[in-house]
């Protein structure tokens, strides 16, 4: 049957993705059209092999996907995986098998734009309106996930574990291993990190509604560099590690090959070794830039970094690059990876990766000639020059305002102990007599 407009149905419906996305106008035409199947226990919606490009929408119900007479997946109707079409690569790839009386739709797909289907999650985050707290909005709204194929969308909706901490409770503790990818749905939490292990623990930042953490360590292969510390009551939403590699790192990360990377530096990207700078010191590509990866945050923050040119991120072994690039990510810049990093260039034939003498040599500082630090005698490299200088001249911009805005911080916190001092004092004054 048809679908009234105004109907319950319609209104469901209205809410499915891409559908979601549509202007009133163009929804209210296409729910016209739109016809309502009612499918008894074991019918299927779709078999495997099925070539016809129709998207199916669950409404009612719950519908097993099969693989080889095997159970792949239960989708019911009031989950959110059943806010996008059913497994809908052509042809199917699994059975779609009625497990209760059944209630969807069939929607051809040529009935949506071509646009409006592949990049269906960034229409709709793009036109919905802020919704506060709504995990959902912030998860879809993020760039990360909007580069994410909508059967990877689909499978992290699934498999989203919710947990509930109670107030003060340690969620992540520096220096442990990191075993999940974390979302905020509810509640605040602390950052906090003890640069070493007798120093007092810093206050970093703060986490409410909508944020995400725990990538760093999942990504670079290293513990835990911060703690995470429930402020308030928290619901969290997690990811386990292997579901996060599979389905948000593989799809995400760019990389290019050693060999690729003099053309790449010849078109103008931007080298960006994110290391310490200890180890920038002992060796490093020539022209790169230095922003060590505890920085790199502040510095996308602060809007130093050179958005207008393409970024490659290099460090030791590559381990490190991958979660800079999705730092990078999250701040809507994209960024290449130097696969297997200053690793890989060292284990090629020189005349692969010293294919200049001002772009792509690796060089030792203490082992430099008079001839390598001699005047630029030609423009090219004059401009390389000038440009390290200016990269040079952007980190230590960026670190005096970072230095500025602690001072700041602590002047505020100062201040406002003073009021509270003399408030006490003038108490005093007024009343001698009082108990100190």
């Amino acid at each position: 049957m048809l679908t009234p407009i105004n109907s319950k149905v319609a209104q469901k419906i209205r809410k499915l993705i891409p559908l979601a996305s549509l202007s009133q106008s163009r929804f209210n035409a296409l729910s016209a059209k739109i016809q309502l199947l009612d499918l008894d226990v074991g019918d299927f919606l779709f078999q495997k092999g099925d070539v016809a490009p129709v998207l199916v929408y669950l409404l009612e119900g719950q519908v097993s996907l099969q693989a080889l007479g095997m159970q792949v997946e239960i989708v019911s109707a009031d989950s959110q995986a059943a806010l996008f079409a059913l497994a809908h690569q052509f042809p199917r790839k699994v059975d779609a098998v009625a497990l209760t009386p059944v209630q969807c739709i069939n929607l051809p797909a040529e009935m949506l734009a071509e646009s409006a289907f592949e990049h269906k999650v960034i229409e709709k985050m793009e036109k919905i309106e802020e919704a506060g707290d709504d995990w959902m909005t912030a998860l879809l709204k993020s760039p990360v996930f909007k580069r994410l194929p909508p059967a990877n969308l689909q499978k992290i909706l699934t498999g989203l574990e919710e947990v509930n901490v109670s107030k003060d409770t340690v969620i992540v503790r520096q220096g442990e291993p990191g075993e999940f990818y974390y979302l905020v749905k509810q509640g605040q939490c602390v950052v906090s990190r003890k640069p070493n292990l007798h120093a007092r623990e810093i206050i970093l930042a703060q986490l409410r509604a909508g944020d995400m953490f725990g990538e760093d360590a999942l990504l670079a292969e290293q513990p835990v560099s911060a703690s995470i510390t429930a402020l308030t009551p928290v619901t969290l939403l997690r990811l386990s590690k292997t579901e996060f590699l599979n389905l948000i790192k593989e799809p995400t990360l760019k990389y290019i090959q050693a060999a690729e990377l003099d053309a790449e530096l010849q078109m103008g990207s931007l080298l960006v070794d994110v290391r310490s700078e200890e180890a920038f010191a002992q060796k490093h590509i020539a022209g790169s830039q230095c922003i060590p990866f505890f920085s790199l945050r502040m510095q996308l923050q602060l809007k130093v970094l050179d958005r207008n040119k393409s970024i490659i991120v290099v460090c030791e072994d590559g381990k490190l690059s991958r979660a800079a690039a999705f730092l990078l990510l999250r701040y809507k810049v994209a960024a290449k990876i130097l696969n297997q990093g200053l690793q890989g260039l060292e284990g090629l034939e020189s005349n692969v990766w010293c294919l200049t003498d001002t772009v792509n040599k690796l060089l030792k500082p203490e082992a430099l000639t008079q001839t390598e630090v001699a005047p630029a005698t030609n423009s090219t490299d004059a401009n390389v020059l000038l440009e390290q200088e200016l990269n040079t001249l952007k980190q230590k911009y960026a670190e005096i305002l970072q230095e500025k805005q602690v001072l700041e911080k602590n002047y505020r916190i100062l201040f406002k102990q003073t009021e509270k001092l003399k408030e006490v004092l003038s108490k005093y004054t007024a009343n001698p007599g009082m108990d100190s």
